[in-house]
């Protein structure tokens, strides 16, 4: 792997230079302008990861990012820059709706341990990456996916959602995997193909079903239970049906399921809105997923019943470092309040952000601090740890 460093300052690039070559089995090359580096790159077949300053005298950090989309081996990217913290984070999304895969922003001056924990961060994430694309990165058909709903290679995973005030386990979400020979599969390598071959509904029957039937069996009760459910699915009209028999079949309290709205295109129908004043009657949540990003907004909120407002993952993840994304999390909570609507902060990684989520008014914590995604059998080692993590948030929050 190569790391480039690009930087006009010659104290700062030598700092990075330093830093870098620090770093076991990579090779550091280092550039003065943006066009050197964009050559570097044309004639390497490595994987590169580019650190780049966006305030050059010639050309700006803007053109080199443009011209890396041309390149496949450009894995990462890290800007680090006295520009201020709205440029970086416009540059930040542009860089990664170009499809560079790991994108992250620094603002200078930056520490020496920041920057040594961010590439190995960088490195370990894309080398991961690369090997779980070449175990598992077919794309399914629709007869091999019908197979695989048929034959319930589908199974459930469940992550916890955390009471900000309390830290008990409040809700679980169902989320799934694929397992397959021997391998298991994220919802990346399938869950788009289903929507496009329109078998999402009935894969959302199925993983609710077993995930319910699941609960039952290892005695986990009287807690709510959430699975993401496409937009799609409440346009078919008997919709409602099928999920009231699915939780009379196990037995299940509707008041204690709540089905998560996601969907890319914004499309409120009839059928959308009838299904979602049938499932409310019921007894059964709604709630808006990702807000605050995509076509998922006040469209939504004013036409269909929620009850919950989940924050967007990568508004969560940016807000510590850009006071555009604390002042619309601000905002969001402060609407939501207004509302009477539930609020949950997806993606809550460290205790510095839940702390400041619970100081904003937020309600649950989703997130690898609290638990990744576990099948039923490890929900008990999950709880575990969630219980012992009191003391170390009280401490952090102290």
């Amino acid at each position: 792997m190569k790391i480039l460093i690009v930087e006009d300052d010659i104290v700062q690039r030598a700092f990075l230079n330093t830093i870098c070559k620090k770093i076991k089995g990579v090779e550091v090359v280092s550039f003065d302008c943006m066009d050197d580096c964009i050559f570097e790159i044309a004639v390497t077949e490595e994987s590169v990861i580019v650190i780049t300053d966006i305030i050059m005298p010639k050309k700006t950090g803007v053109s080199l990012i443009i011209n890396l989309q041309r390149f496949n081996n450009v894995k990462g990217l890290i800007i680090i820059s006295g520009a201020e913290i709205e440029l970086l984070n416009t540059l930040f999304s542009m860089a990664l709706n170009i499809g560079i895969p790991f994108v992250k922003q620094h603002h200078k001056p930056i520490a020496t341990s920041v920057v040594k924990k961010t590439l190995t961060e960088m490195m370990f994430a894309i080398n991961f990456s690369t090997k779980f694309k070449e175990v598992v990165s077919e794309k399914y058909c629709k007869n091999t996916l019908s197979a695989f709903l048929m034959d319930n290679n589908f199974q459930p995973y469940f992550q916890p959602k955390i009471c900000t005030k309390t830290l008990e386990v409040k809700g679980l979400e169902i989320l799934s995997r694929l397992h397959i020979n021997n391998r298991v599969c994220e919802p990346n390598n399938f869950k788009e193909e289903l929507k496009s071959y329109n078998l999402i509904t009935e894969y959302t029957y199925q993983i609710l079903s077993k995930g319910i039937s699941l609960l039952n069996s290892y005695n986990i009760r009287n807690i709510q239970l959430s699975i993401n459910t496409e937009c799609s699915c409440l346009q078919q009209p008997n919709f409602h049906i099928r999920i009231k028999e699915i939780i009379e079949k196990h037995n299940f309290p509707a008041e204690k399921l709540t089905l998560e709205l996601t969907e890319s295109k914004s499309n409120i129908s009839i059928n959308l809105m009838a299904n979602s004043i049938e499932l409310r009657l019921m007894g059964i949540q709604l709630s808006v997923d990702n807000f605050g990003m995509g076509k998922s907004g006040l469209n939504e909120i004013l036409n269909i019943p929620f009850k919950e407002l989940k924050i967007n993952q990568k508004l969560v993840n940016d807000f510590l470092i850009t006071p555009k994304s604390y002042h619309v999390i601000k905002a969001m909570v402060s609407m939501a309040k207004s509302l009477e609507l539930v609020t949950v902060a997806e993606g809550v990684e460290t205790f510095e952000q839940a702390i400041k989520l619970e100081l904003l008014g937020v309600d649950l914590f989703q997130g690898y601090l609290f638990g990744k995604p576990v099948p039923i059998y490890e929900l008990e080692t999950v709880f575990e740890e969630v219980s012992k993590m009191k003391e170390k948030y009280y401490t952090a929050k102290a």
